[in-house]
């Protein structure tokens, strides 16, 4: 039961980045042209493909974090640590690949995410453990 507390942690703690990070650091540094339509898929999907390669590096630096903090929760809470973060990064990158097939990513930002995810999970549920050590 522990270990399913510490990924259920450590995804509500990757939601809280993911969700901060898209809402106020992703729009001041790359906002939405004045046209897009938040409601309408279609609309963001066209503004997307217009985006620069510094908003989808941004929007990584997000992923990698929130997954790493997420990791980090997981690895600091669960009996079994690595695997926590381990299972954090799986869900984490199964989400990413959804959106990567949802909406226009450049092929670049779709390879490095999909590395990011794993990376970033192994890497926070190291430093998750090495807290709980403490």
């Amino acid at each position: 039961m522990r270990n399913v507390l510490a990924v259920l942690a450590g995804l509500v703690m990757f939601f809280l980045i993911v969700t901060t990070w898209q809402g106020v650091t992703m729009p001041r540094a790359y906002p939405l042209p004045e046209w897009a339509d938040p409601n309408d898929m279609e609309s963001i999907k066209r503004a997307l493909a217009e985006m620069p390669a510094g908003a989808f590096g941004l929007l990584l630096a997000g992923y990698a974090l929130a997954t790493a903090c997420g990791g980090a929760v997981a690895g600091a809470i669960g009996a079994r640590p690595r695997v926590c973060a381990l299972v954090v990064g799986g869900l984490t990158l199964l989400g990413g690949v959804l959106n990567f097939m949802a909406l226009p990513h450049p092929a670049w930002a779709v390879v490095v995410g999909v590395l990011l995810f794993p990376i970033a999970a192994v890497a926070g549920g190291r430093v998750g453990e090495k807290l709980a050590a403490r």
